[in-house]
């Protein structure tokens, strides 16, 4: 095992994602893992082929819109197991082996809904045509 670095500069980033489908939450996490670092792998779990398939036509489409800066590998993980968190894990496992002096992380790609637009659109009073422009608002 490699030692830890206690310096900033000397911490080599490697970036892993979990993802499920190539959606707005997905990509904003892909560019915010690669703000981080260039080492950037996206890992996906099939739950059967064509799903794999549609998702690789997706991927290869979004990529060829991206300067070569932004290209992200993508690894498709088949699953001979029930549950998609054993095979995830192995290949990270492998990743940590490959590249024992990198530091990994796990981004996790989530859709936040604002607190305010869930407040509000709980107020029935509401217009839904201001809520649909009210959670264009970051917060």
């Amino acid at each position: 095992m490699a030692p830890l670095p206690l310096h900033a500069q000397s911490i080599h980033h490697r970036l892993i994602m979990p993802i499920a489908q190539l959606n707005a939450a997905a990509k904003y996490a892909l560019a915010y893992a690669r703000s981080i670092s260039p080492e950037v792998t996206a890992l996906h779990v099939p739950v059967n082929d064509k799903e794999a398939a549609a998702l690789q036509v997706d991927w290869e489409g979004w990529q060829k819109g991206l300067s070569a800066t932004e290209l992200t590998q993508m690894e498709i993980i088949n699953a001979r197991h029930h549950r998609p968190l054993f095979p995830f894990l192995n290949t990270i496992h492998q990743l940590a082996h490959k590249h024992p002096s990198d530091t990994l992380t796990v981004i996790l790609p989530e859709a936040v809904e604002s607190p305010w637009r869930r407040y509000f659109s709980a107020q029935r009073s509401w217009d839904s045509r201001f809520l649909s422009s009210f959670s264009l608002i970051s917060w």
